[in-house]
């Protein structure tokens, strides 16, 4: 994704990220809901450095997205395929419908100036 320019909030998350990669990941179980995943397709959407959804890596396919390129670095250590992206200057997705089983908004949703949604299938 070619930007013009940097925001603000872009340049602190890639600052903060830079240097944040440790072996240990911050799980955040409640994602699952005390379910066992497996061979599902995640999208974590403003993942920053994906840390809470490393230990779902092994067994399911997750795609991060976030601006932070510097995150996306050290989600891919960990397993996680990233795509840069920012909702703000393109609300589209870059994935056909039905490409994600499980899709998380955790933590993003109040740095999305516009919000739009719609709802699909049976949800």
């Amino acid at each position: 994704m070619s930007r013009l320019f940097t925001t603000h909030q872009q340049s602190r998350y890639e600052y903060a990220y830079w240097d944040a990669d440790s072996e240990y990941g911050f799980p955040d179980r409640k994602i699952v809901d005390g379910k066992t995943i497996e061979d599902a397709r995640i999208l974590n959407l403003g993942c920053g450095t994906a840390n809470d959804v490393w230990f779902l890596a092994g067994k399911n396919l997750i795609v991060g997205l976030d601006y932070a390129q510097s995150g996306l670095k050290i989600a891919s250590r960990h397993g996680v395929y990233g795509v840069v992206g920012d909702l703000n200057l393109s609300p589209v997705l870059p994935f056909g419908d039905q490409s994600f089983d499980i899709v998380i908004c955790k933590d993003i949703l109040e740095h999305v100036l516009e919000l739009e949604f719609r709802q699909t299938g049976n949800r």
